[in-house]
């Protein structure tokens, strides 16, 4: 059979069946528009994904106490509260890193004028906003001296902020957490 003779029994049989031409290439279109739209969804999640892990830092490595045991019990990890301010000068002095921010966590209540919330409380170093990359929107994050004097400042999150002080900058305010007055 000759090539001509093939195409033009082709396009006689597409002639003969219009519909189910049509909806042929009608499925062929979708299925190929499913195809792009399913991969352009996956990569732009994959994109979101490895954006939100670089921003928190893919060099980070997080050092916590080991976990204590009382009576053949065993405790939480990082239950054991074995590491203390010194440990971290020690490790920020290590050749290959760059920067230690050590931390403190636990949950506190905020009270500022009639307003309150229970919420978590960090204890950090100013290293902590480099480190962590968590910018300070107004005001200024602590300051080396801060922390060297023992100066009881306050970094409020957003959220903090907004349920204390509503629209009111929150900065230069006082707030009380557990009790003791920060600024």
């Amino acid at each position: 059979m000759k090539t001509g003779y093939t195409l033009r029994m082709a396009v006689t049989a597409l002639g003969a069946n219009k519909m189910r031409s049509t909806l042929t290439v009608l499925g062929v279109v979708i299925g190929v528009a499913a195809v792009i739209a399913l991969m352009s969804i996956g990569r732009g999640t994959q994109a979101t994904i490895t954006s939100s892990i670089e921003s928190m830092g893919t060099n980070l490595l997080f050092v916590n106490p080991g976990a204590t045991t009382q009576n053949g019990i065993g405790g939480a990890a990082g239950s054991a509260s074995t590491l203390t301010l010194e440990d971290a000068q020690a490790i920020s002095q290590a050749p290959s890193v760059a920067a230690v921010a050590p931390q403190i966590t636990s949950s506190a209540q905020v009270v500022a004028g009639r307003q309150n919330t229970r919420t978590q409380v960090l204890g950090a170093t100013p290293e902590y906003e480099l480190v962590r990359n968590f910018p300070v929107d107004q005001g200024s994050f602590i300051t080396a001296s801060q922390v060297s004097s023992h100066s009881l400042v306050a970094v409020l999150g957003s959220g903090v902020a907004e349920t204390l002080f509503g629209l009111i900058s929150p900065i230069g305010e006082s707030v009380k957490i557990n009790g003791l007055q920060y600024k």
